[in-house]
């Protein structure tokens, strides 16, 4: 089954928060979503990557993973740089995937779906997978980030407009970018009513007010 989007509509935030366009990494931050994925999970993230690098692997957007393709769930690039030769790529638990078409990289801004389902790039189905079976990530997934394993976190440079987070088609996560009164940046949650911070070094760089 296909996700069509159809834009998120966003209900005001509490006194003293301000809603952003988005809020930027540089490499260094990212989120704690407080939630584990698994097989029922579904994702859907709208963001951008914000430059090519060779020379680091930021190629990371969201996700944790046991060791190797095990209890996976993430979206990244498909070999951890921010490059033009680079695809999109997603691990979803350990089972292998076919790619109905090659995504490369590029700086523009795209929404993504991640679920049981497959992978969906802006609306269009870019991997299936076969026969998942249950699963459950060994940690939190982690936003501008992958845990690849327990005690290794990659992190990404990009740019995020939106999160959403489904178990068994229950919203559990409903993120957008936010600053404090304090002017602390980072992503108020809609379902919890929970401000997200960095929980790395630096701090995030905040977009424009959103309208």
């Amino acid at each position: 089954t296909g996700y069509t989007f159809i834009g998120w509509k966003v209900r005001g935030l509490p006194d003293g928060y301000t809603k952003l366009q988005y809020i930027q990494s540089s490499g260094t931050q990212y989120i704690d979503v407080g939630l584990k994925a698994n097989l029922n999970t579904r994702v859907e993230i709208d963001y951008r990557w914000i430059e090519y690098d060779s020379e680091n692997t930021y190629g990371y957007l969201f996700g944790a993973r046991s060791a190797s393709n095990s209890d996976a769930f993430a979206v990244l690039s498909s070999d951890g740089y921010v490059k033009e030769n680079s695809y999109l790529a997603a691990q979803f638990d350990g089972v292998s995937s076919s790619i109905q078409n090659t995504t490369y990289l590029d700086l523009n801004r795209h929404r993504v779906s991640l679920s049981a389902d497959g992978l969906y790039v802006d609306g269009v189905l870019n991997r299936t997978y076969d026969n998942p079976t249950a699963f459950k990530t060994p940690r939190n997934l982690a936003l501008f980030g992958y845990w690849t394993k327990s005690t290794s976190l990659k992190k990404g440079k990009v740019a995020i407009y939106t999160f959403k987070m489904w178990d068994n088609n229950l919203l559990v996560r409903n993120m957008i970018p936010a600053k404090n009164s304090s002017n602390v940046v980072g992503m108020y949650d809609l379902v919890t009513k929970r401000f997200f911070v960095n929980a790395s070094s630096g701090g995030f760089v905040a977009g424009p007010n959103a309208q």
